[in-house]
């Protein structure tokens, strides 16, 4: 079955017809009825003023067991701590050589990592990890604030994480670096 699921998996994400949503709910749904996750883990992104940070919630057996709080730069995105979020619990799960499925409600995050063109190198990191261990790991799309216990303490975690997660560094996004070096353009040509 197993053999079975991992083709279904590349068909699906393959296929351009069908949405995305479709696509990895459907893929997170068969998972669940093989019971091959041991556990379940929720992750989010937050900004709060300047502050960027993200969390990971860790389940089993529907218990809350972990959680790993983060804090980025200033400069990263929302879009970004979600994404280092969903890798960091891929990482978490190929250290501890156990099956997780990771639920995110960044529906921007999973076309990120379904894109076939992105052009950032952390994007391309984060696929190519996934890749590696896509025996281990199941990604599926939750509706955020609508109740779903691990996903609310995923928003309340990250939320905490912009002020006392521990700091981790990921790349300014390309978005950030034009700005920066547009400003500073601007103040040499007015300097000049």
């Amino acid at each position: 079955m197993s053999l079975e699921l991992n083709e279904l998996h590349e068909i699906l994400l393959v296929k351009n017809t069908v949405s995305i949503d479709m696509q990895y709910r459907t893929f997170s749904a068969l998972r669940r009825i093989t019971n091959r996750f041991n556990f379940e883990v929720y992750t989010d992104g937050s900004r709060i003023e300047d502050e960027t940070g993200f969390a990971v919630c860790i389940f089993q057996e529907n218990n809350n067991i972990e959680n790993h709080l983060y804090k980025l730069k200033s400069h990263n995105s929302v879009f970004q701590a979600e994404l280092a979020a969903i890798h960091c619990a891929a990482n978490w799960a190929a250290s501890k050589n156990v099956s997780i499925n990771i639920h995110t409600d960044s529906l921007s995050s999973i076309a990120a990592i379904k894109s076939a063109s992105a052009r950032s190198s952390f994007i391309n990191n984060i696929k190519q990890d996934l890749v590696k261990i896509k025996h281990l790991v199941g990604l599926s799309w939750v509706k955020a604030h609508v109740g779903i216990h691990g996903n609310e303490l995923a928003d309340q975690q990250a939320k905490l994480a912009t002020t006392t997660g521990v700091d981790t560094i990921i790349p300014a996004p390309r978005s950030y670096v034009k700005r920066l070096l547009n400003k500073l353009m601007i103040k040499e040509w007015n300097d000049y």
